[in-house]
């Protein structure tokens, strides 16, 4: 009989074991071993545990809640029983974990994406910078400090920020910054109203003498006077350097205003008072040292810039009087001119006008007296200006009076003396070209574009700085100084710059006229396009003058006219062969060729005879030999 073949099934079960196993007593058992597993009884086993699965899944969340509300109160009570322990036990175990971070990052285990510390600590990192840009703007940030709550200002604006970071370790990170510019801020604030109060405490207390300083420098009032003593005693002045701080910002001010009114010699008379003043009945003066010491500074700048200031306030009480008096002048000319009668009527009256308003513009009442006088005799002469026809020509009178226009002079009160040595038709023509000067003074010079370059010469040819022909500043250097590059120690004598610095601006004033007078050719311009033109060209106008300028200072200082600061002292050491570098550049930079030993020696002979007053003989037999 054929037998079947035999088929393998796959993935059954391996048929079940027996083993004997030994028990105690030396009996003997069978156990049955567990049948192989395949998946089939996987599957099925799976199937079977579904229900108990999922009966037993909210018995194990519970039991997992429960575990976690104990850790949770195991911990409280930690904290709660020891604080600074708990949170150091807290604290180590985050840098554990850190460190463990750390180790793997390093280890290339996890990259900057995957590492939590590492996200974190940029987003801290960011806050912390923006924090710090932050507390730069509120700190200078005028508005915070100006409002009438800084603190409050300031305590918001930090919330503002630390509300707008959205990491919540960012925020805790950045808190002790935030805090620290709160109370930086506060302190910045305190110490800023503090400050102010200081110094306008210290204005008010100059402010409450101020009144009688400036009555002190009119010669009202007495610097002894108790007054005066009351308020070196009050306890607003009392703050270390409170005297030298009064002279500084109260006395110093009012003695200089003297200077620029032309009161130089009633300035010094200041200085040397407050030099001797006592300020108690012990005998305490008010200049100590350092004091002694700014006053004598103040006195040199009083000798120095006093005969500018002179000058200055001499010029400026001029052109006052002659805008003053103009309007009177033309009234009372053209009385005469229209041959009209110069009654005592209209004499009293005229006369009257003229002194009130003469008053009335500071302008000296002895001025207004020799304008009225002068009238008078115009109106006794024996002819009238416009009909006389006999007048000879003086052609010194005439030739003088044109030097002046050229120079750039208003020559009004010369025509006035000198008309009857004037013909009426030169009499006519200087009076017309007169005009011209003073409309290119008015309309040309006085134009703020030229003006600004005009100061810059003043100020160049000065050791001061001018604006608006008013002196600002005191410096120590000037054009000459720097031309020559003499030492600090020399100084230009402040005349010898005066007169440079008027020389300059004759050549300024002549050049800008051949300009205007170019441009006034063109046809059909307009006087606004003439002077829009004159401002947008004046620059050029100055640049194109300066090496003319410096050439012109250098000629000038060649002929040792000018004391440019050296001393026989300095002479002595030249001419001894000591100084082989000071006066040997000083004369290359004044234009001396090296070669040029005649041109020196000239320059030399001049200037100790013009300067140092002896011949350079006699110094060289005093001082050398």
């Amino acid at each position: 009989m054929a037998t079947k073949q035999r088929v393998q099934v796959r993935d059954l079960a391996d048929a079940p074991r027996l083993q004997a196993t030994i028990q105690s007593g030396g009996n003997y058992n069978v156990a049955v071993q567990q049948a192989g597993d395949n998946k089939m009884l996987q599957l099925a086993r799976s199937l079977e545990m579904v229900n108990p699965m999922l009966r037993d899944y909210g018995a194990f969340t519970k039991i997992k809640r429960i575990e976690g509300e104990e850790q949770r109160a195991k911990g409280e009570q930690f904290f709660a029983e020891d604080s600074t322990k708990a949170l150091a036990s807290l604290e180590a175990r985050r840098n554990k974990t850190k460190q463990q971070l750390r180790s793997l990052a390093e280890k290339g285990v996890i990259d900057e994406r995957s590492n939590p510390d590492f996200l974190l600590g940029i987003k801290a990192a960011s806050s912390k910078s923006q924090a710090k840009e932050f507390r730069r703007q509120l700190l200078t940030n005028p508005e915070a400090l100006q409002s009438d709550d800084p603190v409050g200002y300031a305590q918001d604006a930090v919330k503002g920020f630390y509300d707008s970071i959205d990491s919540a370790y960012a925020r805790e990170s950045v808190k002790p910054l935030l805090d620290s510019i709160s109370n930086e801020f506060i302190s910045t604030v305190t110490r800023r109203e503090q400050d102010m109060a200081i110094a306008q405490g210290k204005t008010d207390w100059l402010g409450s003498i101020s009144d009688e300083v400036s009555a002190w420098t009119r010669n009202q009032f007495d610097i002894n006077d108790p007054v005066f003593k009351e308020w070196i005693d009050d306890g607003a002045g009392s703050f270390k350097g409170s005297r030298k701080y009064a002279l500084d910002n109260l006395f110093k001010p009012a003695i200089t205003d003297m200077v620029e009114q032309g009161n130089t010699a009633g300035a010094m008379k200041k200085v040397m008072e407050l030099k001797k003043w006592k300020i108690n009945d012990k005998g305490a003066k008010f200049a100590n040292t350092e004091i002694l010491n700014s006053l004598d500074e103040l006195e040199r700048s009083i000798l120095s810039n006093g005969q500018y200031f002179t000058n200055l306030a001499i010029t400026s009480y001029n052109t006052n009087k002659t805008n003053v008096s103009e309007p009177f002048e033309a009234e009372f000319q053209q009385r005469l001119n229209n041959d009209e009668p110069i009654t005592d009527a209209f004499l009293n009256d005229w006369s009257t006008r003229v002194r009130t308003t003469f008053t009335e513009n500071n302008v000296k009442p002895s001025d207004a007296e020799r304008l009225i006088a002068q009238m008078r005799e115009e109106a006794n002469k024996a002819y009238n200006r416009e009909s006389e026809a006999n007048v000879v020509t003086n052609p010194d009178v005439y030739a003088e009076i044109r030097k002046q226009l050229e120079l750039g002079l208003d020559v009004s009160d010369n025509l006035e003396s000198y008309k009857d040595e004037l013909s009426l038709t030169d009499y006519k023509e200087l009076l017309k070209a007169n005009g011209n000067e003073t409309d290119f003074q008015k309309n040309v010079m006085s134009r703020f574009a030229v003006r600004d370059y005009t100061d810059i010469i003043e100020t160049d040819f000065s050791n001061t700085t001018i604006k608006g022909s008013i002196p600002i500043t005191n410096k120590d250097t000037n054009y000459v100084k720097e031309l020559l590059g003499l030492p600090k120690s020399n100084n230009v004598a402040p005349q010898a710059l005066q007169v440079l610095s008027a020389d300059i601006k004759s050549i300024w004033s002549n050049e800008l006229r051949r300009y205007r007078d170019r441009i006034s050719q063109f046809p059909n311009i307009t006087p606004d396009e003439l002077y829009k033109k004159i401002d947008e060209g004046v620059g050029d106008v100055y640049s194109s003058l300066e090496l003319k300028i410096e050439e012109r200072v250098k000629e000038r200082l060649k002929t040792g006219n000018f004391n440019i600061g050296l001393t026989s002292k300095d002479w002595q050491k030249y001419l001894k062969g000591d100084d082989t570098e000071t006066i040997p550049n000083i004369l290359t930079k004044m234009g001396f060729d090296e070669k040029d030993e005649k041109g020196r020696l000239a320059f030399i002979n001049d200037y100790i005879e013009k300067q140092l007053h002896m011949s350079y003989v006699d110094f060289i037999n005093e001082y050398i030999k």
